[in-house]
C-alpha cells in the first residue's frame, strides 16, 4: 500500500491476473503493477448506532420536533431497554429462586417442576421482547410496560413468600 497523503496505491509485484469472459479465462501475468484508490469512497459510519449513542443524547433527541415517528420509536424502545428492561431481571431471579422450593407436595416431581419454572422463564423472555416493541409506540404504553413489569415482580414475590411460608422440608 502505497500513500502521498492525498491519494492511496495498492502495488503489486510478479503476480497474475485472471479474467474471465463467457467460457474462456484469460490469464495475464505482471512484474509490476498498480491499483488507483482515488474513483473509491469509504463507507464509514459517521454517525454512531442508537444503541452506541449515551442515554442523555437519547433523551434530547426524543424530544426533538424533527425527528419521524419511526426515530422516535427506535430511540423511545433503546431508552426502555436501557432504563426498564434490567428490571426483568427480578422477574428471572424470583422465578429462579422457586427451584429452591421443595415440600412433600412436589417432592415426587422435582424434575417437572424445574421444566415448569425453566418454559415459564423462557415464555416471559419471549413476552418482555413483545412488550418492549410495544412500550416505543408511546408513553402511555411505556407506562403500561412499567406497571406490568412492577406487578410481575410483585406477585411473583408474593407467590414466592406464601409457598416458603408453608412447611419446607
Amino acid at each position: 500500500m502505497i500513500s502521498d497523503g492525498k491519494s492511496s496505491y495498492l502495488e503489486l509485484i510478479n503476480g497474475e491476473t485472471f479474467e474471465k469472459n463467457n467460457r474462456n479465462i484469460n490469464s495475464v501475468k505482471f512484474e509490476s503493477t498498480i491499483f488507483n484508490f482515488n474513483q473509491y469512497e469509504t463507507q464509514n459510519i459517521n454517525d454512531p448506532k442508537i444503541s452506541e449513542k449515551n442515554i442523555l443524547w437519547l433523551i434530547e433527541d426524543l424530544q426533538d420536533k424533527k425527528i419521524s415517528l419511526k426515530r422516535k420509536k427506535e430511540i423511545r424502545q433503546e431508552i426502555n431497554k436501557r432504563l426498564i428492561k434490567p428490571f426483568f431481571i427480578f422477574i428471572l431471579c424470583l422465578l429462579g429462586s422457586l427451584c429452591l422450593y421443595k415440600n412433600k407436595t412436589n417432592l415426587d416431581k422435582p424434575k417437572f417442576f424445574k421444566i415448569k419454572i425453566f418454559i415459564l422463564g423462557f415464555v416471559l423472555l419471549i413476552i418482555n421482547e413483545i412488550m418492549l416493541g410495544f412500550s416505543s409506540a408511546g408513553l402511555i404504553e411505556t407506562g403500561i410496560y412499567i406497571f406490568i413489569i412492577i406487578f410481575a415482580v410483585v406477585l411473583e414475590y408474593l407467590i414466592i413468600q406464601n409457598l416458603f411460608n408453608k412447611k419446607i422440608i
